[in-house]
């Protein structure tokens, strides 16, 4: 169950890029509700992990290193008809442990405010009320109807 029931931000979906942005939220002082439909964030992994550089993924906050299963230093395309790209340069990307990195974002986004409830669904979003959207949140114990600004 939720804390509170009302507030500025609900973001749906702990991936990386909810994490990210429920984190900058809470940041700038907002209180944020951060939804993941899983009772496990990271898993099951839904995409590739090669990612951009070390440097980019580290603006997000500080990552554990076992986040990163490896540093890459160069890439080879084959597309059709033999067309061949080659690049090879020092910290081309690096590649993830999503299993690993989807927690730690979540971990960071909670440690800066943020309330993470795992294993709840957003069922549905109203039109704006007031100056209120509502959700309805379904978790294991019931449905509970959240506002968000």
């Amino acid at each position: 169950m939720m804390k509170n029931k009302e507030y500025d931000v609900i973001v749906i979906g702990a991936g990386p890029g909810g994490s990210v942005i429920a984190r900058r939220l809470s940041q700038y002082g907002h209180s944020v509700l951060l939804i993941e439909k899983r009772e496990q964030i990271g898993f099951p992994v839904r995409c590739g992990e090669a990612s951009t550089t070390l440097e980019d993924i580290e603006s997000y906050g500080p990552i554990d290193e076992d986040c990163i299963e490896t540093i890459i230093d160069g890439l080879f395309v084959y597309g059709p008809g033999g067309t061949t790209v080659e690049s090879i340069k020092k910290d081309t990307g690096i590649m993830l442990n999503r299993e690993k990195f989807d927690p730690c974002l979540a971990k960071l986004a909670e440690q800066d405010g943020v309330e993470l409830v795992t294993n709840a669904r957003a069922e549905s979003v109203s039109p704006v009320i007031g100056k209120f959207r509502e959700v309805s949140i379904v978790t294991p114990q019931g449905t509970e109807k959240i506002k968000g600004r």
